[in-house]
């Protein structure tokens, strides 16, 4: 645990494997190979961090089980073995999603940035959209998924002014001081405008305008 802490991880990992040799039936051999794949994924051991993870998975108990399915996608993804990681994704995003189980969480969004990697924009928000009525998300979790869910509905081949001015809307609520704060007010009033939503597009300028100081020059606001 010590040389954990201090992100041995080298170390730790081969600590681990001793013990195991020695121990294999240990009674936290579940957890003592979660922690060994932590360390090989840590120091983007791959190939070495799979066989770990999938070690837990056949051990069927421990606290990380759902841990170790998403990071052994991870894994297999990291080294081109894109079928096999969806299909543990897929496992994962079956589950019924809840801020106590983030893995199925990450799991469902990794799916999204999959599919648009493949150049399914309407499928990956299809999936992030279940993904932003969860409540009590980690702060940073939330804020990731209404940027990438915002900017599938924003740009094309969506660009669905209404989904994207109800997602930015709650992105300007709920992280008013974030660094692309400015960004996203700019892109909300897109949304107004061509919704033709006249009244609420003047006064959220007037409101941008008021913040950021010099707004006026912007040429989406003439």
């Amino acid at each position: 645990q010590a040389l954990y802490a201090e992100k041995h991880y080298a170390e730790t990992a081969e600590a681990i494997r001793v013990h195991l040799e020695k121990f294999p039936k240990s009674e936290n051999r579940a957890e003592f190979l979660w922690t060994q794949g932590d360390c090989h994924f840590r120091l983007k051991e791959y190939e070495k961090a799979i066989p770990a993870y999938e070690a837990v998975l056949n051990e069927k108990k421990g606290r990380n089980l759902e841990e170790s399915r998403y990071y052994l996608a991870v894994c297999l993804e990291s080294l081109g073995r894109s079928e096999e990681a969806k299909e543990h994704l897929r496992k994962l995003a079956a589950l019924p999603s809840d801020n106590e189980h983030l893995p199925r969480v990450y799991a469902r969004q990794y799916l999204a940035v999959l599919a648009q990697n493949e150049g399914n924009s309407s499928g990956a928000l299809a999936i992030y959209k279940p993904l932003l009525l969860l409540k009590a998300l980690p702060a940073q979790l939330r804020r990731n998924l209404l940027l990438s869910a915002g900017a599938l509905a924003f740009l094309p081949p969506v660009q669905d002014y209404s989904q994207a001015a109800e997602i930015y809307g709650a992105f300007v609520i709920e992280f008013p001081e974030d660094s692309q704060i400015r960004l996203i007010r700019r892109s909300l009033l897109t949304c107004l405008f061509f919704q033709k939503k006249y009244d609420d597009f003047l006064s959220a300028r007037e409101d941008y305008q008021k913040r950021f100081p010099g707004a006026e020059q912007d040429w989406e606001l003439d």
